[in-house]
């Protein structure tokens, strides 16, 4: 028998009907699916399919249709089904070019956008509209496809032809519409469709979306759940994975988004969330991996080439994120990708070639108000501040009622040394955005590098306090604690007692309270978090550093082993627990732990502690054969060059560790390393005091600047015993640069001449200097377009003020000399450590869409928060690590004055990036603090001077990356 094909209204099928609707009279009809094939390119009202001919008169309300058309079609779909995209878009060239139809006209509509374009799909609506404007089923399922075309005022204008009940299906299409505006009124329309059609799983999914929107998290659940039970699909598996991840339940969102992806692995959207899951969980390649299928399946989607870069960059390869971003086809007609194209190339210091994309991209997206602020930045960074300032200040005029443009203005100004003026505009972008939080993380990250940080400090505690969030205000205790132990303190406690007070926060709070010798308060704060979440190698790096504070010897080892095993990875707890055995007298366990620790044999650091180690057991021959195979696997002759010499000496090779110590000096000055130079020098003053004093001085000709040398020199000279000649120097350098490290040096100097009124009054002036901008932000070092560098705080230098004003009080309260002005005590001095890598980082993914249905992702807003900032400090990897605070040796290494001049290449990084805001998600923050900072230690007497010195701080110490500044 003959079979005729024909396009049906239908509102479903099962394996033996097909459920059709009388467009005309609305009665419900069906017809058995014997004889029938397949049903192709279905929806909620519409189906194709081959009806038996003795049916066609059930059917005759539309035209039947061409047997060979409906052929092209279903192949076409069955092609992208199995996403053979080629061979779908050769039959779809054949479908466009045919007659239109009313199957070819909703299949135009049906599979865009995966084939054919937007306009293609609109003028298949127009001609159904045209050619039906009396069917209400042809317009209400045009209407649904003219709402994933972003003509919502269409759609809901066709829906309301209509007067008098509506369908199921037209309630949901005003449901979608409202939603935008008014989540109660869509919550209300998707009930109504759900009693209206209480057999369909739609109304529920589509009210679930939107009580997860409105954050009911409990009810969507539960209608999700219904839906499911339903109408099992991918798209309901899907939906409810993206709930748990809402909830925070990341491994059931993985194992539901698997689930889903089994069942349609051509599923752009599953695979995007699911990546979104995984990197939740710190689960960072298979995260990229799920958004480089992501991406290869939807091709058009720029929001997943973005994150992926994104992904790239906190997994610590911003390259392969800018390669990426580069090579993207939808890089030219992207402003997103050519934004965080520009970020990226901004946070790698490459500030030139970051201008010339903020410039092309303002020039092409003139309406997107995100490039202005960032060019702006561009210009400041590669010199140009006045023309930067500029351009904000016109930018300023023309919106002067955008927050966005007079938040970053503010902060601009801020970077500037315009304090009052930066906070009057962000109190005016508060004022136009109140609840707006973005301005005040920039604040911060201002104060950071601030000259005058005290009064933004001020400014933010006046703003924060009262807001009680512990994320931000333990980042504020941490800025205030090098100008006021007491404030911060009060801010650290203020964000512990806070509400559902994140484990890392504990973590940063925990920090703060060592800092401020508070260890007790510390140790509880650890506890509360490692409760929390017991794997935490950095918590439980902290809370061993606050057992050992408070005297807990066994306690703090055992917290250090736990660090140790739960990141084998990390070499610097191995480094502090073997520190804490040899200072409880167990140098056994020390040696045994840096011999059988599977880090040391790639690990420098080690390495060279293994060595010292060595030298202070009087195992000369085993250190020289430590120390000589470093230098052939690591070449770090400022590492292992002083530690040779000095076994080869302890060997009675003195003419051989000569040689060694020449050969070395002279590669380093070859290649003009200032560390090499500046270690050796000190390794020389061992051996003979005038060739130390040559090599240094060649060392500090490397300095470009003349007052840092003259100021590095004083030091030296101090360092190496020659107070007369220090002090001289250093009195010249101060009438000029008023140095904390100076002033604490010429202190040391007068109390090795028993000098204890100059003693105090020196030591008053390191105080007064470390609270003014000179002497706390020390030199600008590097500040040239191509290597950009501003004002830093040292922490070191912040870290002993707090020392310094205790030793100046009880020299003034006991009058009588202490051990020496420059001793501090491991008791007194607690300074907050320099060095920190890892990141703190705030992810926020996109809402999903519909069942199962791609996702439409709009531009990003100026206001997202979506920033990028570095925090490059000075890397001391390159000279050997200072000795240990309980190091008694008389023969310990000197490591003082002169090494801490000058910086590195690179440098360890505290990277912040913040994503658009998503309050239910607790944001996660590691951080790995470094031994980073100049403990006491005792120094062997030069050439029979009694100064034990200790080792000082200098600013200059630092090379600083301009942090790019958060929400770029």
């Amino acid at each position: 028998m003959g079979r005729g094909a024909h396009v049906h209204i239908c509102v479903g099928y099962d394996d033996e009907w097909l459920y059709i609707q009388d467009p005309g009279s609305f009665q419900r009809r069906h017809l058995r699916l014997e004889g029938f094939d397949h049903v192709h390119a279905h929806s909620g009202y519409w189906a194709l399919a081959f009806v038996p001919a003795e049916s066609a008169s059930l059917l005759d309300v539309l035209p039947p249709e061409e047997d060979a058309a409906i052929r092209r079609m279903q192949a076409c779909w069955e092609h992208i089904a199995e996403d053979r995209l080629a061979e779908a878009r050769a039959l779809f060239a054949e479908i466009e070019q045919g007659d239109w139809t009313v199957a070819s006209a909703f299949f135009r509509l049906r599979v865009w956008p995966r084939l054919g374009t937007r306009e293609g799909a609109l003028e298949a609506a127009n001609w159904l509209l045209a050619q039906f404007p009396d069917h209400r089923q042809i317009r209400l399922e045009v209407a649904h496809h003219l709402m994933r075309l972003d003509q919502e005022d269409r759609a809901v204008a066709l829906v309301r032809e209509h007067v008098g009940r509506q369908p199921s299906r037209a309630l949901i299409i005003l449901a979608d519409a409202a939603r935008r505006a008014s989540l109660e009124e869509a919550r209300q329309l998707y009930r109504k469709a759900a009693i209206e059609e209480p057999d369909s799983a739609l109304p529920l999914a589509r009210w679930g979306e939107a009580e997860l929107q409105a954050g009911n998290l409990d009810r969507a659940e539960a209608l999700f759940e219904a839906a499911y039970e339903m109408e099992p699909s991918p798209g309901r598996v899907a939906a409810l994975a993206h709930l748990r991840f809402r909830q925070g339940r990341h491994a059931e969102a993985v194992a539901g988004f698997r689930q889903a992806l089994r069942e349609d692995r051509f599923y752009p959207w599953a695979w995007w969330m699911r990546a979104e899951a995984h990197w939740a969980l710190g689960q960072h390649r298979a995260a990229a991996r799920c958004l480089r299928i992501a991406v290869s399946l939807d091709p058009d989607g720029a929001h997943l080439v973005d994150r992926l870069a994104d992904l790239y960059s906190e997994m610590g390869d911003p390259a392969r994120a800018i390669a990426l971003l580069r090579g993207s086809p939808l890089l030219a007609s992207s402003a997103n990708l050519q934004y965080s194209l520009a970020i990226l190339l901004g946070g790698e210091g490459e500030w030139t070639e970051a201008l010339a994309v903020a410039e092309a991209a303002m020039r092409q997206f003139p309406d997107d108000i995100r490039f202005g602020p960032f060019l702006a930045e561009c210009l400041r960074m590669t010199g140009r501040p006045a023309e930067g300032r500029a351009l904000f200040a016109a930018m300023a005029r023309e919106h002067p009622d955008h927050a966005y443009i007079q938040a970053r203005f503010g902060r601009y100004l801020l970077l500037e040394g315009e304090i009052e003026e930066g906070l009057r505009r962000l109190d005016r972008a508060l004022q136009l955005r109140p609840g707006w939080r973005d301005p005040l993380d920039w604040a911060l990250a201002a104060a950071e590098e601030a000259d005058r940080p005290v009064p933004i400090l001020g400014y933010l505690t006046e703003k924060l306090l009262p807001a009680g969030d512990p994320v931000r205000l333990a980042s504020l205790a941490r800025l205030w604690l090098p100008h006021d132990t007491h404030r911060a303190r009060e801010l650290a406690m203020a964000a512990w007692n806070g509400s559902d007070v994140p484990p890392g926060v504990l973590g940063d709070i925990a920090d703060v309270l060592l800092s401020a010798e508070d260890a007790r308060g510390a140790l509880a704060a650890l506890r509360q978090a490692l409760h929390q979440a017991r794997f935490s190698p950095w918590g439980w790096w902290c809370r061993a550093r606050a057992h050992w504070a408070l005297g807990q010897r066994r306690a703090a080892v055992r917290a250090m082993r736990i660090a140790i095993a739960q990141d084998p990875q990390a070499s610097d707890p191995v480094a502090r627990l073997a520190e804490w055995y040899e200072a409880v007298g167990r140098e056994d366990r020390a040696l045994a732990l840096l011999r059988e620790s599977p880090l040391t044999a790639g690990s420098a650091a080690l390495q060279h502690d293994l060595a010292r180690l060595l030298l202070r057991l009087r195992r000369y021959e085993e250190a020289l054969e430590v120390a000589q195979g470093a230098l052939r696997q690591f070449g770090d002759a400022a590492r292992f060059g002083p530690v040779a010499a000095e076994a080869l000496v302890s060997l009675g090779n003195r003419a051989e560790a000569l040689a060694l110590l020449t050969r070395l000096s002279e590669q380093a000055e070859a290649a003009r390393e200032f560390g090499s130079l500046r270690e050796l020098a000190r390794a020389w003053a061992r051996c003979d005091l005038s060739r130390a004093l040559r090599w240094g001085k060649k060392a500090l000709e490397l300095l470009e600047d003349e007052r840092l040398r003259d100021l590095s020199y004083g030091l030296m000279l101090a360092e190496f015993g020659r107070h007369d000649e220090a002090e001289a120097v250093l009195r010249q350098v101060v009438e000029h640069v008023p140095d904390p490290g100076a002033f604490h040096a010429l202190s040391v100097i007068a109390e090795e001449k028993g000098d204890q009124a100059a003693q105090i009054a020196w030591l008053r002036r390191a105080v007064e200097a470390a609270g003014e901008p000179q002497g706390r932000a020390g030199h600008r070092v590097n500040r040239t377009p191509g290597h950009p560098c501003e004002d830093l705080v040292q922490r070191g230098v912040q870290g002993l003020d707090g020392a310094r004003r205790r030793q100046v009080a009880r020299l003034e309260r006991r009058n009588q000399p202490q051990q020496g002005a420059g001793r501090v005590g491991g008791a007194d001095l607690n300074p907050v450590p320099c060095f920190a890598n890892g990141r703190i980082v705030q992810d926020r993914p996109a809402d999903a869409g519909g069942s199962g249905e791609r996702v439409r992702v709009g531009p990003r807003q100026p206001d997202a928060g979506c920033a990028v900032a570095r925090l490059q400090l000075s890397r001391r990897s390159q000279c050997p690590e200072p000795a240990a605070v309980h190091d008694r040796d008389p023969v310990a290494q000197h490591v003082g004055l002169l090494q801490v001049v000058g910086g590195h290449d690179h440098g360890g990084a505290l990277g912040v990036q913040r994503a658009d805001q998503l309050p239910q998600l607790v944001p996660a923050v590691h951080v790995q603090p470094r031994r980073r900072f100049v403990q006491d230690q005792q120094l062997r007497p030069v050439e029979g001077s009694r100064s034990q010195l200790q080792p000082l701080l200098h600013p200059a110490g630092v090379v600083s990356d301009q942090p790019v500044g958060g929400g770029h």
